[in-house]
């Protein structure tokens, strides 16, 4: 056995054993296993972007209007909820936009997602009156440090000019 075949042995037996299999079944399949099998080969295109494909997209058809895994749509859910398919289907909508012209869009396309965007935005203006606790300690501490530090800034420059008006007048 050499030692590349010993690593590979050592790796799957480490793996198989964080998920609680019996390791030493495998050892038999390993050792008829063919050595040309043991590595990983690519059969891509040299230079070739990963997630970039060079099919042909029909007429009229973007990559995000595709119903294919991997488009380039941002819609995301929170906290382990998925995206309502509503604004996927806005996001979708408002890439077409972007990339072309609105006129890409039929006008329910259109409508839906001017009311989806303006319902986006009326739900931040609406939520942007909670703020945490710690943030809002961290502004009331920031506020305080700059009112005191601001405070002691024109006291120093008031006093001296005091101190400086005082020696005038003394020596009159």
């Amino acid at each position: 056995m050499t030692a590349s075949e010993q690593e590979l042995e050592l790796v799957l037996s480490q793996h198989f054993s964080a998920m609680g299999i019996d390791s030493h079944m495998f050892g038999d399949v390993l050792e008829q296993a063919d050595p040309t099998e043991k590595f990983l080969e690519h059969f891509g295109v040299k230079g070739m972007k990963w997630g970039r494909r060079t099919s042909n997209i029909p007429a009229g058809e973007t990559r995000a209007a595709q119903k294919k895994p991997g488009r380039r749509v941002t819609a995301e859910g929170g906290r382990g909820v998925r995206a309502h398919e509503d604004a996927i289907r806005s996001a979708t909508q408002r890439q077409i936009a972007k990339k072309s012209t609105v006129d890409a869009l039929s006008t329910k396309e259109l409508q839906e997602l001017v009311n989806r965007m303006n319902l986006e935005q009326q739900y931040s203006k609406l939520a942007a009156g909670t703020v945490s606790p710690g943030r809002k300690f961290v502004n009331d501490l920031l506020i305080n440090t700059a009112k005191q530090q601001a405070t002691q800034v024109v006291n120093q420059q008031a006093s001296s000019l005091i101190e400086k008006q005082m020696k005038k007048a003394g020596a009159k």
